[in-house]
């Protein structure tokens, strides 16, 4: 399956921009066997509309979307969410959450 992260970012910019939450979701999704994308690995310094358009095609390409934890409080999480709703995506959570998890 191809699952595409989403995340909080921007909030955690002091902090790499919450990047280490996103490498161990794609480290764990991988080692189940799915082609993980990873919007970390985006450069740095567009605006976050850009960062959108790229997302959003991002989320298209995907069957699936994984929800880090937090994702609620994230502008940039909260479209791709809705984004992946429109396109019929199926909606994995992080453990914790209450929904689907891919977690083992």
């Amino acid at each position: 399956m191809i699952i595409y992260i989403s995340g909080p970012m921007t909030k955690h910019k002091d902090n790499d921009y919450n990047r280490a939450a996103f490498y161990a979701a794609e480290k764990h999704l991988t080692e189940q066997g799915h082609i993980v994308l990873n919007p970390a690995y985006t450069p740095d310094g567009l605006t976050l509309e850009q960062y959108l358009r790229i997302d959003l095609v991002l989320v298209e390409i995907a069957d699936a979307i994984y929800m880090l934890k937090e994702w609620e409080e994230s502008t940039g999480a909260n479209a791709e969410y809705a984004h992946a709703l429109l396109h019929q995506k199926q909606i994995l959570y992080e453990e914790g959450e209450d929904d689907e998890s891919l977690e083992s």
